[in-house]
This record gives C-alpha cells, sequence and structure tokens, in this order.
C-alpha cells in the first residue's frame, strides 16, 4: 500500500486494526448470547478503532465518496439508540399489541410507567452495543486500500480454518475440555461457535474468499509472467473447507456454500469468454459448475418446502414472526425483545416446543423487533448491495478489485440468504465478518483502476490521493 513514493503507514495501522478486532469478535463472539466479557471487550475495543478508521477516511476523502453505502450502515447502526428514546402516549399505544399491553398493566394496577419506543430498553442498549465493532471493521475498510482488502480476506479464510481445526480437536476431548467454548453442548465441530450451523456459514465465507484468491494469485502470477507459490495456500484451503463442510452437518451450509461458489467464479470473470469459446475442457467445467449451481437451489427451495410442512418448523416460526411484527407496526418490540414479545403474543401450540431464542428468518424478526424503519433499513442496504454488484461486474473480469470486491459481495450474500432461515447475523463474529465483507465490496466497486483495459479513472481536484496515487473515486 503506497501513496506515491511514501509508505501508507497509517492504512497499515488500519489494517493491523481491523485484523485484530476481527479476530477478537471470532474468539469472543460464536454466540448468540451477547452478554459475556468477551463480547463487552470487544465492543470496548471498537469505539478507539472507529474513531481512527473515520478519521482516516476522513482523511483520505473517502466519506464524500461513500455517501450512501456510510448512511445506510450508520442508519443500521444507529436504530436501536433510536429506540432508547421515549414516545409519547399516542404513539406508543399506535401498535395493536401495545394497545393490549396497556390495558392489561392497567389492570393490573400499574401506572406511571416510563413509554420507550424498546418494550425492552436492557436487550435493545445491548443491541446497540453490539453494532459497534461492525461499524467499526466497515469503515476500516474505507479508509484502506486493495492490498490491504485482500490481506483481510485472507486473514478471514485463516480465521474459518482455524475455526475448523479447533471443531476437530474438540471431536477427539471430553465436552468439558477447555477447547470447547461451550460446555453445554456437547462436541460438533462447531469450532468457536455454539451453532454448527454459524460455524458451516463461516466455512462457506472461508471457501468462496479462497476460490477468489486463488484465481486473483494466479491472475497476479499471469501478468508477472512468472510462476509462484502464492495461489497455492488458497487452493489448499478450498479443498479443506469443502471436503470438511458436509462434516459439520448443516443441509443449509452446504445448499448455500454451492450457489455462492456458483456465483463467484462467473462475476469474476472466470472463465473469460474466449477461452469458454475454444477450449472443450472449460466447456465442460462451466457446464459442471452451473449444474452444480442448478442443483444447490433446486436442493434449498426442496428443503425449504419440506421443512414448512413439518410441525414447529422455521417456516412456522417465520408466520407467527410476521404476525407478530404486523400487530405491533409501525414501532416494533424493540431490538433484542424478540423473545419476550415472542412469548407474550404466540399461542401454546407454538411453546409447546423448547425454548425460542429466535425466528430462525432474520428479516421477519428484524420486522417484528424493528417495525417499519427495519424495513426501510433492509431495503436501502439492498439497494446499496444490488448497485455496488452492478458496479463490480462493469469492471474489467481481469480487475483485481473486480475479483476481491466480488468476492466479498458473495460472501454477504452467503450470510443473507443463509438469514432466511437461520439467524447467523446475530452471532457477533459473522456479523462482523458480514461487515467486514461488504465494506470490502462496497469499497472495490468505486476503486481507482489499475487495468489498462479499464477506463482511465477519473481524476478528482483533490490532492488526496489513493494507494495508486490516484484520486479516490475511479470507474463507477
Amino acid at each position: 500500500m503506497r501513496i506515491g513514493d511514501r509508505t501508507d503507514v497509517d492504512g497499515r495501522l488500519t489494517a493491523i486494526l481491523a485484523g485484530a478486532l476481527l479476530a477478537l469478535c471470532f474468539v469472543t463472539g460464536g454466540s448468540s448470547q451477547q452478554n459475556g466479557v468477551g463480547t463487552a471487550v470487544a465492543q470496548l475495543a471498537s469505539l478507539p478503532i472507529l474513531v481512527h478508521a473515520v478519521v482516516k477516511a476522513r482523511s483520505r476523502a473517502r466519506l464524500s465518496a461513500f455517501r450512501a453505502p456510510i448512511g445506510v450502515a450508520v442508519f443500521i447502526a444507529g436504530l436501536p439508540w433510536l429506540q432508547l428514546l421515549p414516545v409519547p402516549d399516542w404513539l406508543w399505544t399506535l401498535a395493536p399489541a401495545r394497545q393490549a399491553l396497556a390495558h392489561d398493566l392497567t389492570a393490573a394496577g400499574v401506572e406511571h410507567i416510563s413509554l420507550h419506543w424498546s418494550l425492552s430498553p436492557a436487550a435493545t442498549e445491548r443491541d446497540a452495543f453490539a453494532m459497534l465493532p461492525p461499524l467499526a471493521l466497515f469503515f476500516c475498510t474505507l479508509a484502506i486500500d486493495r492490498d490491504a482488502w485482500r490481506a483481510l480476506c485472507a486473514w478471514l479464510v485463516a480465521l474459518a480454518v482455524a475455526s475448523l481445526l479447533l471443531g476437530f480437536a474438540q471431536a477427539g476431548a471430553a465436552q468439558d475440555s477447555v477447547l470447547n467454548p461451550f460446555p453445554q453442548y456437547a462436541p460438533a465441530l462447531a469450532g468457536v461457535f455454539a451453532n454448527r450451523n454459524h460455524q458451516a456459514a463461516a466455512l462457506t465465507i472461508g471457501l468462496v474468499l479462497s476460490v477468489a484468491l486463488f484465481v486473483d494469485a494466479r491472475r497476479r502470477d499471469a501478468a508477472g509472467g512468472e510462476r509462484s507459490i502464492a495461489a497455492i495456500p488458497f487452493a489448499l484451503a478450498a479443498l479443506v473447507l469443502a471436503v470438511a463442510l458436509p462434516l459439520v452437518g448443516s443441509r443449509a451450509g452446504i445448499v448455500i456454500a454451492m450457489v455462492a461458489v456458483g456465483v463467484v467464479l462467473p462475476a469474476a470473470g472466470v472463465p473469460s469468454l474466449a477461452r469458454l469459446r475454444e477450449h472443450r475442457p472449460t466447456q465442460w467445467a462451466t457446464a459442471a459448475a452451473l449444474g452444480l449451481l442448478v442443483a444447490g437451489i433446486y436442493v434449498g427451495f426442496a428443503w425449504v418446502q419440506s421443512d414448512a410442512a413439518v410441525s414447529g418448523s422455521r417456516w412456522m416460526l417465520t408466520r407467527e414472526t410476521v404476525r407478530l411484527a404486523v400487530a405491533n407496526m409501525p414501532l416494533g418490540g424493540g431490538f433484542g425483545s424478540f423473545v419476550s414479545v415472542f412469548q407474550q403474543g404466540t399461542g401454546p401450540e407454538t411453546l409447546a416446543r423448547n425454548y425460542i431464542n429466535a425466528a430462525h428468518d432474520e428479516y421477519a424478526q428484524w420486522w417484528l423487533e424493528g417495525g417499519a424503519l427495519a424495513i426501510a433499513a433492509l431495503l436501502a442496504a439492498a439497494i446499496v448491495l444490488a448497485r455496488t454488484l452492478v458496479r463490480l461486474v462493469r469492471r474489467h473480469p481481469g480487475s483485481p478489485a473486480r475479483t476481491t470486491g466480488v468476492a466479498a459481495w458473495s460472501g454477504v450474500l452467503a450470510l443473507l440468504v443463509h438469514s432466511s432461515v437461520d439467524y447467523p447475523l446475530r452471532t457477533p463474529a459473522l456479523m462482523a465478518a458480514g461487515a467486514l465483507l461488504a465494506g470490502i465490496a462496497v469499497a472495490a466497486a468505486r476503486a481507482p483502476s489499475t487495468m489498462t483495459h479499464e477506463a482511465a479513472p477519473t481524476r478528482r481536484t483533490s490532492p488526496v490521493a489513493g494507494a495508486s496515487g490516484e484520486a479516490y473515486g475511479g470507474p463507477r
């Protein structure tokens, strides 16, 4: 990373801080329960990193270049804080569910209560602080350049492999071993995670990134006219993660990995159209990859349909959550209030099963907890991600920024798809990884070009330069 002829020391420091914070989130944030000392340490550590990243991004004129993504990120992170504010009586009782609650409180003789937006202010406050590490990582990616993006992606692959290796070590140890961070659960190749589905999500991200980094390393070797071993570690990581993923025992993880890998290769420009037209083995390999993608989509739909037919299934939880979300419109119950709102609002036939800690559908749960503003936040995030993908695909297929950006975008896609049947983003480790990847994708989509095949970057009048010595905000 260089600015002109001067080594970008601040950029290296920002990347190191981001990598350290990401590792801390992985080590301490493998559970969706956010009341441990480890998660509190990660949240406190993220505050100075967030300030450093914002100052660094501002000094490089990056804040103005990313107005829309930054606005959406701050909007999402600020929603829990907004829900801690008091609201007038007429607004608090606007939702039908709150009218019933107010009637019950009056019947019980409860008076002079403090009417906050959130029905569970303490839980909402915990969710607000949980947003700090992802927000810090997002700003870090905007303050660094393409070499650091690639390094952080490689670091995320390493963390996924480390979690897998920890899972294998757990399999040969006792349940209460020091190797098992959650001794209340039997070892299940979950690594740093309490839920094996979340371990599968981490492995899927590692697989997608390792495939893209392998492609990027091979292209760099070809561009330099030499052979190196840079691509070998990523090939080995992809092989290990692909073989181990079915062993974790997550059906959703396997399906999402099939789809994500099927998306990342063509979006990164592999193979080229010329090679696809002329090289028969490439044609067969492409056909096999398309078959894998179609099979993954088919298996995913089949699994959803079979799950919907089972009593007490995820589909039933989603329907019940949506019903309660409508009853709590427009304010929602407040972030972190799902358990209490669900238990109070649903029927005994739903609660007959085990303790329900999440809707297993992140979108329905966000609607229930955040109300109308949560829907607006999700739509705004979807628009930003869609525009980011369009920008990435428009770049030259050989662009390093396109390869890295598409890999990061595919990792975010894997988490978003998984969120429709589970709650990976309730896990601090995966929430941090998702924010990091989203930031890399957004930044890569707007990075200045270093490829001769791409259009020359648009020059800015600002003297602040990016990593390539050009003003930031190249071809879009």
